[in-house]
């Protein structure tokens, strides 16, 4: 299951041959086709249309605070008329005279439009000069002007226009447009909006009341080409004042751009063999490996190729093939089930199959045997799909006319294997066999052992039982049942016949001697109904050929679904038949449901038997379309879906290193499960996700009813603090909307998303105090992601946090947009969630950036300035600066434990930048301070979504020691909570292992279990590893696995083990040995702070110190091999005092002694140390006349290897 055979035959995927998106186009083009912050936005049909027209190309990107100058230079240059500018103003919403006229006024306005709009775009021509600059938002810029105008403009709109299909989610208002004349810069603007936002459908310009002619031909010039003027369908009555209404009461106009009259949609059709050039050229300007690998017409051949499984689809363009697309209904569902999380999916099943598969799961978790279901005949067909019929007959040994004997077939059929899980269920398989033939002719006795058996009878049986499915056996049920009448008049003549006989034969067999009548006899005269009546009797009864109802062939079948999936005996022919004549088994033949073979659900093969019909997905096995139309690839998906009606899902798999596409922005990246073993990545759409983003809009009493299925994987806690917060929530509104003006307006608030008049998710945002954001500006640098001034201190702007955000699967696309929508609702422009490690988190956690933590000022000299007094018995206290007071309360907030959680925002203007998902798996090995940073720059980036990172960590990260006393040196870079601010257990995969090898052909780590961990960038980064047991060949003894060459001694560990902490932990064997042996000793090695640590380790772990010995090793003094490491400088006053006070109590400190070797007793436990002194060629054994056996010994060197080759051993 490690490749996509699995999935579908020839999966080619989309992407190879590779779709390169807008890449290309622009010198800064992205893969994705979606518009980084500052770089480019370049719509792939630039390329095409430059080409055709020979017009000069322009490149559209995002706009950037660095471009404020260029924008000044291009609307000065716009508006420079007389009068221009103050008609701008008046346009945009700016009431006051002279709103723009000092070059301070228009920065201001320039820059709030790039920070606080949903999305600016600047455009450059080919010299890089700025062409044009457009701002977009989600509410109309006089509408944010206006005071107390809010921003629900929908109803307005609505009352004033026809135009259903314009909502907050499918349109975008234009808050300002620059342009030189240059016909192509706003067509470019146009057509890179729609191709970036796919659910954009409509683009909008409010005209204010009272423009004079000439200003509206000025102010209005860009949209001439594109936009055209709405008609009003009403005359809505507006009060004075309104928003949309000038002063002496005239209306405002709206103009429109569809994106039909942009980009025109793709002709999708099925495909022709016909079209096998024109897509030959498509596919060879993308990759001509394809037609290396798969030859020449492998196009035509997929296209002839067609049945109810396969279809191929092609994009057409002036009746040119431009982009074809093959689709599948053949998925293994089982292995992606065992390789993603698909549970939130249904497993790709339909939810009826899903829901009786879940039933049953839940069973054999609680020991029940309540739920099945199959029958034993739906075992058996899984039996004989899974077996090769043909071949089992044809090596059973024939007699001269070709048949066989009963006894030769009956000895192949015992040779017959199954899987463990339905070996149980078909036990005595040959002999179900034999009576399955016995069926197919029961008029006849059974098989005898030199009964002759035509092979042709054995394939006929088991067709007839393979075609029994559900749909045939509740046909063959009705049948029977709706003749029941004759059905049961044929019983009764059957009964009497069989008592008749049965009186006949007592009648023969006379009275006993002494004239009394047998006991048997006065039984069936009590109850003439209980005759004993032969179930082959009855069949024969109900034939054609006995003037009965069915045919032979019916009842052949009805006998095999009596038997097989009932617990009625049609096995033989003297089985009895039941007294109702399977009245009852036929109803509940009639009402059954279809068998379903599942395994265990901890097995890996336990969703492998489900029928082809109960799976809901058809897969995208290959997708190609030309360079120009890359950004219209979803033009495909919903003829592809009318392919499919009754398939709900549609997935696509992809190399981790494939580049990503457009059309693979509509789609969701499904996490992997910890045991995946498949090479691919899978992306899953859901039909509904196609027709747009859900409507956001706030709860009411009637949603409460739909929360609870919402939120009910969340624990118990979590669940009742929603609920309760929406109870006040309600509770609240309703106190208001009674008109009691003593309720303040409540800072929570809480919305639903809505798709088809149901609640598909829950939102609950809470306005912060005001000095909210000045603490978190503090604590966090919040100021290199914001320009925090533009969002405070106006209408419709402002910071809001997330409480709870919950929203069904199928949409989690729509994340952002859905912000966006509760944000424009609530009228704030910066959303901040708190969270940490320990609370609930919030899926949109991946979709936010995270905000670097500020760190509490580290200790530093500082002089001190002379007293004012020159005596120290009255110096006077100074009284702290207002400065001082400033810095000790940010002090005191940056120490606050509440502080301690991590921030994460996301700007309004970020929503529209949906992060480029980076599948590339990049495993890094060593949770060193290299490692960490590396992991933490690379989450760091705002628009890069990372989605496989796997950090080896031995030991896991230094927080999870955090409960053991302190035993080595920790990080500086680090601290615990900075650590856990980093949140990198959410957003990397952490495996506590050890790599001993590097497979760089199957481009994968060994780790120390045998298991193997593949991926396509490998960063080793394992820190600064330990050397003294390292040149002994020895590993430390926490260490599992050993390489070829090196040994394991009990009682040598080394500082570099993590595993040293749970070894010596508090109350532990060695630790006790150590305080109450007298003979065990502990020697620590080396004379780096890790050394001086595992000290003071042992003295707070009561280890007396007079049993510690601290050996020193003598100083590096050539340090091109390895690295010194030494806590102190030659003739550190501090180390002398230090060893001063060690050897004060008690402690021996012995100094310049290399260790050579170690000696272990009887039992292979170490017993002494061999130890040189430096100036001295000498050995000797042990510590000297005052050593004693010195077991168990930590060793620290005082140099270390640079570990590169063996990163990960100690």
């Amino acid at each position: 299951s490690s490749g996509p055979q699995a999935v579908a035959p020839k999966p080619v995927c989309s992407g190879a041959p590779s779709l390169p998106g807008a890449r290309g186009v622009s010198r800064r083009g992205q893969a994705d086709g979606t518009p980084p912050r500052g770089g480019s936005m370049a719509a792939a049909n630039a390329q095409q249309q430059q080409s055709a027209t020979q017009e000069p190309a322009f490149f559209v990107r995002r706009a950037d605070p660095d471009d404020l100058d260029t924008i000044l230079a291009l609307f000065e240059q716009t508006l420079s008329e007389e009068g221009a500018m103050d008609a701008f103003a008046n346009f945009h919403g700016l009431k006051e005279p002279g709103s723009l006229k000092t070059p301070v006024a228009r920065q201001r306005f320039f820059i709030s439009l790039i920070e606080t709009s949903f999305m600016s775009v600047t455009v450059e021509d080919e010299e890089s000069h700025i062409v044009g600059f457009a701002a977009l938002d989600d509410v109309p810029i006089q509408m944010l002007n206006s005071e107390g105008a809010g921003t629900m403009w929908e109803n307005w709109f609505k009352e004033t226009y026809d135009e259903s299909s314009v909502t907050g989610t499918t349109a975008m208002w234009f808050s300002c447009c620059l342009s030189e004349p240059e016909p192509g810069v706003v067509a470019e603007i146009l057509r890179t909006t729609f191709s970036t936002m796919h659910e954009l459908q409509q683009l909008l310009v409010f005209v204010p009341p009272g423009l004079s002619e000439d200003d509206a031909d000025l102010l209005l010039q860009p949209y001439a080409t594109f936009f055209t003027e709405l008609e009003p369908a009403a005359d809505p009555e507006l009060a004075m004042g309104h928003w949309a209404m000038g002063p002496d009461g005239a209306k405002a106009t709206v103009l429109a751009c569809s994106r039909d009259k942009v980009i025109t949609p793709l002709f999708i059709r099925m495909a022709k063999v016909e079209d096998h050039d024109n897509l030959a050229a498509v596919f060879d300007a993308q990759s001509e490996v394809v037609t290396d690998i798969y030859g020449e017409y492998f196009i035509a051949e997929l296209i002839e190729a067609q049945n109810e499984e396969n279809k191929a689809l092609v994009a057409e363009v002036d009746g040119r093939a431009v982009g074809l697309m093959c689709l599948t209904s053949d998925v293994d569902a089982n292995v992606l089930s065992q390789c993603f999380q698909l549970d939130p999916y249904d497993n790709l099943l339909k939810p009826y199959y899903m829901r009786r598969v879940r039933e049953y799961a839940q069973s054999v978790f609680e020991g029940r045997n309540d739920v099945q279901l199959c029958a034993l005949g739906d075992y058996l067909q899984v039996a004989l799909a899974s077996m090769d019929v043909d071949a089992l007959l044809e090596s059973v040994p024939r007699q001269e006319d070709g048949r066989f004997t009963a006894v030769n077939l009956l000895g192949q059929l015992q040779l017959q294997e199954f899987t463990e899980e339905l070996g149980e269920a078909v036990q005595d398989f040959e002999n179900r066999m034999m009576t399955m033939l016995w069926q197919m002719n029961f008029l006849q006795n059974r098989h005898e052992v030199d009964t002759l058996i035509e092979p042709k009878k054995v394939l006929e049986c088991v067709q007839t039982f393979m075609s029994l499915d559900v749909t045939a056996r509740r046909a063959i049920a009705d049948e029977a049942l709706a003749k029941w009448e004759e059905v049961q008049e044929i019983l009764k003549h059957t009964k009497e016949s069989a008592l008749e006989q049965g009186e006949g034969q007592a009648a023969e067999g006379g009275d006993s001697a002494d004239g009394t009548v047998p006991e048997e006899k006065e039984e069936r005269d009590e109850d003439d109904d209980d005759a004993v009546v032969q179930t082959v009797l009855y069949l024969r009864a109900l034939t054609t050929e006995e003037e009965g109802p069915f045919t032979f062939d019916f009842l052949v079948k009805m006998a095999m679904v009596l038997h097989w999936w009932t617990d009625v005996d049609v096995s033989s022919p003297i089985s009895i038949l039941p007294e109702d004549g399977f009245k009852a088994a036929l109803e509940q033949v009639s009402q059954s449901e279809e068998g379903l073979f599942v395994g265990h659900p901890n097995s890996p093969s336990w969703l492998a038997n489900m029928p082809q019909h109960s799976k809901d997905v058809f897969c995208v096995n290959m997708c190609c379309l030309d360079q120009a139309y890359q950004t219209q690839a979803l033009d495909f998906l919903l003829p592809a879906f009318s392919l499919y009606p009754e398939k709900d899902y549609c997935i696509i798999t992809q190399p981790h290193t494939a580049p990503n596409t457009p059309l693979l922005n509509a789609f969701t990246i499904v996490p992997p499960q910890p045991q995946n073993t498949f090479g691919h990545v899978l992306y899953l759409i859901h039909r509904a996700a196609l027709l747009g983003p859900p409507n956001v809009r706030y709860l009411t009493r009637d949603d409460l009813s739909a929360i609870p299925p919402l939120i009910d994987n969340f624990v118990q806690e979590v669940q009742d603090d929603m609920v309760n917060l929406l109870d006040g929530y309600l509770h609240h509104n309703d106190l208001r909307s009674k008109g009691n003006n003593m309720v303040e307006k409540q800072n929570l608030h809480a919305f639903v998303a809505e798709f088809d008049e149901q609640v598909v998710g829950l939102i609950m945002m809470e306005v912060p105090p005001e000095h909210e954001v000045a603490m978190l500006r503090c604590c966090y640098h919040l100021d290199d992601y914001l320009l925090v001034e533009h969002h405070e201190g106006c209408q419709n702007k402002g910071h809001t946090r997330l409480v709870h955000y919950v929203i069904n699967p199928l949409f989690q696309k729509y994340t952002r947009r859905l912000h966006q929508g509760a944000m424009r609702i609530m009228g704030r422009t910066v959303l901040f969630a708190e969270m940490d490690l320990q609370g609930n988190i919030s899926p949109i956690f991946r979709e936010l950036l995270q905000v670097a933590p500020r760190r509490p000022p580290q200790l530093k000299k500082v002089l001190r300035k002379p007293p004012k007094v020159a005596s120290f018995v009255n110096v006077e206290k100074e009284e702290p600066t207002e400065d001082d007071l400033r810095e000790d309360e940010r002090q005191e907030l940056l120490r606050d434990a509440a502080r301690t959680k991590a921030l994460s925002i996301v700007a309004k203007k970020l929503l529209s930048e949906t992060k480029i998902p980076v599948n590339a798996r990049i495993v890094v090995v060593g949770a060193s301070d290299c490692g960490l940073s590396f992991l933490e720059s690379l989450l760091s980036i705002p628009h890069l979504l990372f989605n496989s990172l796997t950090l080896l960590a031995p030991g896991g990260l230094e927080y999870h020691h955090s409960h053991h006393l302190p035993l080595v040196a920790g990080t500086a870079a680090y601290s615990h909570n900075e650590l856990r601010r980093i949140m990198l257990e959410l957003r990397v995969r952490i495996l506590d292992s050890r790599m001993v090898q590097i497979d760089r052909q199957q481009r994968c780590c060994v780790l120390h279990d045998g298991s193997l961990l593949p991926y396509d960038y490998l960063v080793v980064a394992a820190g600064l590893q330990d050397d003294a047991l390292h040149s002994l060949k020895i590993r430390s003894w926490g260490v599992e696995h050993v390489t070829d060459g090196y040994r394991r001694v009990n009682g040598c560990m080394s500082a570099a083990d993590p595993s040293i902490r749970d070894l010596l932990v508090e109350g532990g064997t060695l630790v006790k040995s150590l305080i109450w042996n007298p003979l065990s000793y502990a020697v620590v090695y080396g004379r780096s702070l890790h050394a001086y640590c595992v000290v003071q380790g042992l003295l707070m772990r009561k280890v007396p110190p007079t049993k510690i010995i601290l050996v020193l090793p003598p100083r590096l003094q050539d340090a091109s091999q390895q690295l010194p490491v030494d806590a102190f400088y030659d003739g550190d006053v501090v180390e002398k005092k230090i060893h001063q006070i060690l050897e004060g109590m008690g402690m021996k400190v012995y100094e310049g002694y290399k260790l050579l070797g170690i000696q272990q007793d009887n039992r292979l436990r170490l017993k002494a140390l061999l130890l040189e002194e430096h100036d001295s060629a000498n050995p000797s054994a042990g510590l000297g006349a005052g050593g004693a056996p010195t077991a168990p010994s930590v060793a620290e060197t005082g140099a270390a290897n640079l570990a590169a080759a063996a990163a990960a051993t100690a």
